[in-house]
């Protein structure tokens, strides 16, 4: 009965002192040789503590080690990610050029189109000019027919001009759409 005291009481010598002293390395081994002294009995656990904290040591080793090792891995799969990228952005950038022309085509026909459309206005705004002149000289009674006559001709030439520029008008705007779709990224 005397031992189960000198048990008890060597635990809470143990753990007092644990507790209110800290874990000092000094401390715990007085501590340990007070608690061995009234109790012999429990080098045991202590060597059985003594392998835990061995096989916790080793064990949080390995994890420092792993750590290490995924963390070199990932520094890998980034970096290998990143010359991904580059290669694919240089094939992209390759595929652009070479569909470069067919922008290039519809480019310059846009840009014929829109030459074409200001000959035309140009020209339209030309015979309006000439189509006053001729209904002022018409109003001459002596001449009449005749200026009848050319004006005429150039109201049908400025009509003939207008569906032009409505067509080409039409066939720029076409022509942006295909712009607008070919520049367009995907």
């Amino acid at each position: 009965m005397k031992t189960i005291h000198y048990n008890i009481l060597a635990v809470f010598i143990c753990s007092g002192t644990l507790i209110l002293g800290g874990c000092g390395y000094g401390q715990n081994k007085k501590t340990l040789e007070e608690v061995l002294r009234i109790d012999p009995a429990f080098k045991e656990v202590m060597a059985k503590k003594e392998a835990l904290d061995t096989t916790i040591g080793d064990l949080q080793s390995k994890v420092r080690l792993k750590k290490k090792e995924i963390e070199k891995d990932m520094q890998s799969l980034r970096k290998g990610y990143s010359q991904y990228k580059n290669d694919v952005e240089k094939k992209i950038k390759e595929a652009h050029a070479g569909f470069a022309p067919y922008i290039t085509a519809v480019e310059f026909e846009k840009e014929d189109i829109e030459a074409q459309l200001k000959a035309k206005k140009s020209k339209v705004q030309n015979l309006k000019n000439m189509l006053k002149e001729l209904n002022a000289l018409a109003a001459r009674p002596s001449e009449s027919e005749d200026w009848t006559r050319r004006i005429s001709e150039v109201e049908q030439q400025i009509a003939q001009l207008k569906g032009d520029i409505t067509s080409l008008e039409y066939s720029m705007k076409i022509i942006r759409m295909k712009l607008s779709l070919l520049e367009s990224e995907r």
